[in-house]
């Protein structure tokens, strides 16, 4: 085989792989569009950004893919018949614009990636608190004026890279000087480092808010394992795929580097460090974005740091936690049924819970006990099921 089959091979794979690889983010996509969310949900302005960023990449991926596959039969078919001239002028300024229109997409979903990892960061921290800081508000200001300049320099890159493959492909034909027009590409070239570089940076720096969320959820939280998730896809946005494209632009910008350019090497590592590094990405977001267990969602607990609390003494009788699936047992003042292990017990308060109340003085303490779950409050309640409290019996309090 030689060198000009084996890269018209590739670009076909490539294209094939894009279009395996959109088709699998349409049918998850369509599962983050149809799952709605409630409006104090933490995670509900989180997912309008994901679903916004599924479709930007769906659409990314549209266009790559046939750029590719047309940019391959073109190849294929220039082996066997010698084509027009103007013919050829004419599919390369379609492939060209198709593909400027691909590489606009894919800016807009790594703006929309930034605002989706930054809402999710949010949405992990009001859970623990249920309170809106400074902090989150500042960083969601943060996030849109990093999306501003990247979503310009996204618009001219790609109507100023048509218009000028446009002008070198017709200048090419008549026999014309192209200089001007290269010049034009290399400038554009420019602005594709520029709008990578700055792509790097941002990216760094929600891996570093990911940190900061991460540690907040260093205890033996559930959703611990989904926050690992959120800080390992900002970790996979940096490494590999933002570094290999400031190093592809650097390439095309500088000149050759161990043969990076030619298309045998140059088209796997783009899929392997691009094409595919962002599919796994958005899989990592989908699981985030979908977990309601394990997550950051409506039905998280405020003792979800541990065990729930147990109701006050009641003589031997099973209480029912509401809310709660389970049977919680407690019998005679406080201790643990016979033949049952010692967790059944009442567990002390431990500072950072949230939902927990100090336990000095809680038999004279006027009003709601600590331990009261009060009617209505969806914060403190399963989002469906029975009201499982006793006809008649409203709260639970301690007894002196």
């Amino acid at each position: 085989m030689s060198s000009v089959e084996g890269s018209t091979a590739l670009v076909l794979a490539q294209g094939s792989l894009f279009g395996l690889f959109g088709l699998a983010i349409a049918a998850t996509g369509i599962v983050v569009c149809v799952r709605a969310r409630r409006r104090t949900d933490p995670a509900r302005m989180g997912t309008i950004w994901l679903r916004l960023l599924f479709a930007g990449s769906f659409l990314r991926y549209v266009f790559h893919t046939t750029s590719s596959l047309l940019n391959g039969i073109m190849w294929l078919i220039d082996q066997d018949v010698a084509l027009d001239s103007r013919y050829t002028v004419s599919m390369n300024i379609t492939i060209s614009g198709v593909s400027s229109t691909g590489v606009f997409f894919m800016r807009l979903a790594n703006i929309l990636f930034i605002l989706t990892c930054v809402e999710f960061g949010n949405g992990f921290v009001y859970a623990l608190t249920r309170q809106q800081t400074s902090v989150q508000r500042t960083m969601r200001l943060l996030a849109f004026l990093a999306a501003t300049p990247l979503l310009i320099l996204a618009f001219v890159e790609s109507g100023w890279g048509g218009s000028v493959w446009t002008e070198y492909y017709k200048t090419a034909v008549s026999g014309g000087a192209t200089q001007s027009a290269w010049k034009k590409l290399m400038r554009i070239n420019d602005i594709g480092m520029a709008t990578e570089a700055i792509t790097l940076a941002v990216f760094i720096g929600l891996m570093a808010h990911a940190a900061v969320v991460k540690h907040k959820y260093r205890k033996s939280q559930p959703s611990s394992q989904t926050v690992t998730l959120y800080l390992v896809a900002t970790i996979l946005a940096i490494v590999p795929r933002a570094l290999w494209n400031v190093i592809l632009y650097a390439v095309l910008i500088y000149g050759e580097v161990y043969g990076i350019r030619d298309p045998l090497l140059q088209i796997p590592l783009l899929i392997v460090f691009d094409i595919a590094t962002w599919f796994i990405i958005l899989m990592l977001l989908f699981v985030v974005g979908i977990r309601r267990h394990n997550g950051l969602w409506t039905i998280e607990q405020p003792w979800m740091n541990g065990l729930p609390p147990l109701a006050h003494d009641s003589g031997g009788q099973p209480q029912l936690w509401y809310g709660q699936q389970q049977m919680m047992y407690q019998q005679g003042a406080g201790h643990a049924a016979p033949n049952q292990p010692m967790y059944y017990q009442p567990l002390p308060h431990q500072a950072g819970q949230y939902g927990w109340q100090p336990q000095t003085a809680v038999a004279e303490a006027p009003g709601v006990s600590p331990l009261e779950v009060p009617a209505g409050d969806r914060a403190h309640m399963l989002q469906s099921g029975p009201d499982l409290r006793p006809a008649g019996e409203t709260t639970y309090e301690m007894k002196a």
